[in-house]
């Protein structure tokens, strides 16, 4: 998301993010190579994941979008449909904050149950299915 060629944000602008939260720069192929490999080589010596959030945070900052409140909403809703399987999401105030964990993406065909009628199929209608319970767009609050 971040690191996407046509969306994401500009070199420069990853260089600058990582250099403030005291990420070492490394070497890629593109945008996203070279994000990724600076994270996780941090994430590595550190043995934990703070230089992630450290850089999500950064690079979320409302203040970094007053001239293209668009551009936070688009990157806000990119980010969240993935952080939404470790059951965080960028808030409007562009800080990670904890929500519902995914266990399944929405639409993915779920076994019915002992209680299902019936004999056990497979049913993407079923009022069980977990996904019930999330926010029907990323960027609503939880």
């Amino acid at each position: 998301m971040l690191g996407d060629t046509a969306q994401g944000l500009t070199g420069r602008e990853i260089g600058q993010l990582l250099a403030a939260v005291k990420v070492p720069d490394v070497e890629g192929a593109n945008k996203r190579d070279r994000l990724a490999g600076a994270l996780l080589a941090q994430q590595e010596r550190q043995q934990a994941s703070n230089c992630v959030i450290a850089f999500i945070t950064a690079a979320m900052a409302p203040v970094r979008y007053a001239q293209q409140p668009h551009a936070f909403s688009h990157r806000q809703d990119d980010l969240n449909e993935v952080l939404v399987h470790v059951g965080l999401r960028v808030n409007d105030e562009g800080r990670l904050a904890r929500g519902p964990a995914a266990a399944r993406l929405p639409g993915t065909p779920v076994r019915c149950g002992p209680s299902c009628a019936g004999a056990p199929r497979i049913r993407r209608c079923c009022a069980t299915a977990p996904w019930r319970s999330w926010p029907r767009t990323p960027s609503t609050p939880v």
